[in-house]
């Protein structure tokens, strides 16, 4: 049987037991350790911050966009298009921003 214990909610008061496994989620639901029972260690490592996963930039394939998406893109990002770029060239100007 898994070691259980005490978990609280400063939010809305609710109090109960819960395991290691259970904590992660708990936690994420605003609760705390009141009384870990002996498992300090490993709930200590539980209530530690996880570092949130690094979001994905959003790929874009600036080969499929119209010219007009693509000055449109380039407007939105503050990059002045040449007047009488062609596509291949407004695609390397997004691409060179890291974009």
């Amino acid at each position: 049987m898994p070691a259980k214990f005490a978990v609280t909610n400063d939010q809305s008061g609710d109090s109960k037991d819960a395991t290691l496994e259970q904590f992660e989620e708990l936690r994420l639901q605003g609760y705390r350790v009141v009384d870990a029972g002996g498992y300090d260690n490993a709930v200590a490592a539980a209530q530690e911050p996880q570092a949130a996963p690094a979001a994905a930039e959003p790929t874009s394939d600036y080969n499929a966009m119209t010219v007009d998406e693509l000055k449109s893109e380039l407007d939105s990002r503050g990059i002045d298009a040449p007047s009488g770029a062609r596509k291949a060239e407004l695609v390397s100007l997004l691409e060179d921003q890291g974009a």
